[in-house]
């Protein structure tokens, strides 16, 4: 028994592992390990320290339990870890492995124990690591999730839920095939089957939302391992369907951009501070007459752009500067080296420091709005000009009135052979000349409503020939060509006349010493560059009427002044300068348009475009002449020029009518209601003072008076009756008038109904001016 004693405290007093032995809350031994393991001598552990002081507070009831339960009996072998207190107070993790036993006839624990505090602590470790991760995994924004070889499910986390309605409870080992897009899973397997055989991925998939929809699933996915075997798959997933939308309209937006900006009614550029470009437009290629962007992007803008190289560096020096800049006005070249003035807005470039880097500007073609300035101008100066000849050819249209009329009724009364006749047809001729100047004046003025109708150039070129020859001399060559068949235009023929006549009349005077006179007809297309350059014109099909001349001429003033009215390079007494003028108006009246080209000493071209129309051309209206015949009916004549009242009533009297007179509306309304007698025809002026012919015929209507009207009007009839709001269909006697004319138009209203002026019979109308 000794010899086995000190057998086994040999072994224990060499052992690594602690043994002790316990009995009645005390330590009857203890090795050198469990002595080193609690900081005790083992003599004063021993003798006088007691279980409970070894032991921390928070375990001493796990301990006291775990001893009376194996000296009870409960258990005769118990293992468990506790924390001990060293004899400095510090704590120290062990393992006890005691067994109940007998020492002097009383119960006692033989145990052993480990120090596990390096255990314990990587345990906790362990733990908190793992607490960590699964609160990283919980809380995430990712979608984590985890399957088997076979795809089910082995763990997602909270965000799978929020993202897909999917509970895991719902799809704990099931597989993920349901989730997918039918037509994405193919290729979503044959994803999986790259991971399995241990290859990462990363992959985009749309997946269904529990409530049916879809969203779109970004994944980066890696296989899990058992060794070296591939069991399953972790994935790491986000939700990118907001991320792709805002992308793609991102894309869509940038290429809006883009298109806005290569398709802008203005050119755009990006250039860098020494001039060297970056970023064109399309518009600004084209607007510069060069083929690509790329052909631009090589240019150096000072020598490249600039008519003045030194003026860039000028304006930079002006504005480099500013915040930004508008509304500069420079004097630039195209590709070809014709001049071109732009106007510039847009803002420095700088970087961080504020160091100038470049610009970035805004550039619009300036020659259009130059051309249409100075055609506002011009419309302007002709407006009021234009009225102030109206007014006039109004004013001389009466005295022209009395004047020719008179000189008819005179010679009509002269014998054959008087020597007077002779002074007569001179007053007659100079009225009827100043009848065509008031003519003139109406015309410009745009008081004169053209008769517009379908017609062929051709046609009307073709009767034009003859009065060409006789208005140039021997020494010019006359040369016509004409379009074969021809469009149609709508135009008067006898605003096209006069427009010929004023043209030809022009290049006479500019070849005195002789040349060549071109005139021509061809159809011309009219495109949005050709208006847009030229600052004129309606795209559209046009036929182009050009007389040209080999004449002297003219200079750039001389062209910049042609339509003002009035003015004329010819001799004093040589010309009216209404001519081109009334080109012009007339041209404007047709819906046309009038370009001139000429040089100094090598000639003039003048170009008219009339807009084609579908309508067939027409023939042109003949004159016919009528026996002036008289009548024996009673007239009332309105009129506040005593000369014209009196001619009136001569001529009337002389075939046979009777004749009342009135100076104004309210005279002659009062003259209707006291004339007991019936008036069959009222001839009014429209313009006259008190109460004019229009309130007279409202006045006569209201009060259910069918008089019938003939009006007259210094003015012409269309423009006349619809300034003063008159019916359309009333009789109108244009002056200046003759007898033979006053007769003829008195007879005619005389013959129609007298309801609205409608004619009684066919070939009754009379002309309309």
């Amino acid at each position: 028994m000794e010899a086995a004693e000190r057998q086994f405290r040999m072994l224990a007093e060499q052992s690594l592992v602690g043994i002790y032995i316990i009995q009645d809350g005390r330590f009857r031994y203890v090795n050198p390990r469990v002595a080193e393991m609690l900081g005790y001598p083992r003599e004063e552990l021993e003798s006088r320290v007691t279980v409970d002081d070894t032991v921390a507070p928070q375990d001493r009831a796990l301990v006291a339990g775990k001893i009376r339960e194996r000296i009870e009996g409960g258990a005769t072998s118990v293992r468990y870890t506790f924390r001990a207190r060293r004899k400095d107070g510090t704590l120290t993790w062990l393992e006890v492995h005691g067994t109940r036993t007998e020492l002097d006839g009383k119960p006692a624990i033989v145990g052993t124990a480990l120090d596990v505090t390096e255990r314990q602590r990587a345990e906790q470790a362990l733990r908190e690591s793992e607490r960590l991760h699964r609160t990283i995994v919980e809380h995430s924004n990712d979608m984590i999730f985890t399957v088997d070889a076979e795809g089910r499910f082995l763990f997602w986390n909270q965000r799978c839920e929020e993202v897909s309605g999917h509970r895991f409870t719902d799809w704990s080992g099931r597989t993920f095939a349901p989730l997918i897009v039918e037509e994405e899973l193919p290729r979503v397997m044959e994803i999986f089957g790259a991971i399995l055989r241990g290859e990462p991925q990363r992959y985009e998939v749309p997946v269904r939302r529990r409530d049916g929809s879809v969203f779109l699933l970004a994944v980066n996915a890696a296989p899990t391992y058992e060794g070296e075997r591939v069991v399953g798959a972790v994935s790491f997933g986000r939700d990118i369907t907001e991320q792709r939308r805002a992308e793609e309209a991102l894309r869509r937006s940038e290429a809006s951009l883009r298109e806005f900006v290569e398709n802008a009614v203005f050119g755009i550029y990006r250039s860098t501070v020494d001039g060297g470009l970056t970023m064109v437009n399309q518009t600004l290629v084209t607007m510069l007459g060069y083929d690509s962007a790329a052909e631009m992007l090589a240019l150096d803008m000072a020598s490249g752009l600039y008519r003045d190289p030194d003026e860039r560096d000028r304006l930079i020096a002006q504005y480099g500067s500013h915040e930004r800049f508008d509304g500069i006005e420079v004097y630039w070249k195209r590709k070809d080296g014709s001049p071109i003035t732009v106007r510039l807005s847009g803002r420095p470039l700088r970087d961080e420091r504020g160091m100038l880097q470049g610009f970035e500007v805004i550039v619009e073609d300036i020659r259009e709005r130059h051309t249409l300035e100075q055609q506002l101008r011009q419309a302007q100066k002709m407006e009021a000009v234009g009225q102030l000849a109206g007014g006039m050819a109004h004013d001389f249209n009466n005295l022209l009135t009395t004047i020719l009329a008179t000189s008819e009724l005179v010679s009509a009364e002269l014998p054959t052979d008087s020597p007077l006749r002779a002074d007569v047809e001179a007053i007659r001729e100079a009225g009827l000349h100043g009848t065509a100047l008031t003519s003139k004046l109406l015309a410009f003025s745009r008081r004169k409503p053209l008769e517009l109708q379908p017609l062929h150039l051709g046609e009307l070129l073709g009767d034009f020939t003859r009065l060409v020859r006789r208005l140039v001399p021997e020494s010019i060559e006359v040369r016509m060509v004409l379009e074969p068949g021809g469009a149609t235009v709508r135009a008067d023929p006898g605003a096209i006349e006069q427009i010929l006549m004023n043209l030809v009349t022009n290049a006479r005077d500019a070849m005195q010493g002789g040349g060549t006179l071109l005139i021509e007809t061809e159809r011309a297309t009219l495109d949005a560059e050709f208006c847009r350059q030229r600052g004129w014109g309606t795209p559209g099909e046009f036929v182009a009427l050009a007389v040209s001349d080999t004449g002297v001429g003219m200079d750039e003033e001389t062209q910049r002044r042609i339509f003002e009215p009035f003015f004329t390079t010819k001799p004093a007494g040589a010309g009216t300068g209404l001519g081109m003028a009334m080109v012009y108006g007339l041209t404007k009246q047709q819906r046309g348009y009038v370009h001139v080209y000429s040089e100094r000493g090598r000639g003039t071209t003048v170009t008219v475009y009339f807009p084609v129309v579908e309508a067939q051309a027409g023939r042109r209206a003949t004159g016919e002449t009528r026996a002036i015949r008289g009548g024996t009916e009673t007239i009332l004549v309105v009129e506040d020029e005593a000369s014209l009242r009196r001619v009136a009533e001569r001529a009337l009297r002389k075939y046979g009518y009777t004749v009342l007179l009135a100076a104004d509306g309210r005279e002659a309304l009062d003259l209707v209601n006291h004339q007991k007698g019936a008036i069959d025809l009222i001839i009014t002026d429209i313009v006259m003072p008190r109460m004019d012919g229009p309130e007279l015929i409202n006045e006569l209507r209201r009060e259910g008076r069918q008089t019938r009207v003939l009006l007259t009007s210094g003015y012409t009839g269309l423009g006349a009756r619809t300034a003063h709001g008159l019916e359309s269909g009333l009789p109108f006697l244009a002056k200046p008038w003759t007898v033979a004319d006053l007769l003829q138009s008195v007879r005619d209203a005389l013959d129609r109904n007298p309801a609205r002026g409608r004619p009684a019979r066919p070939g009754a109308s009379p002309p309309a001016a």
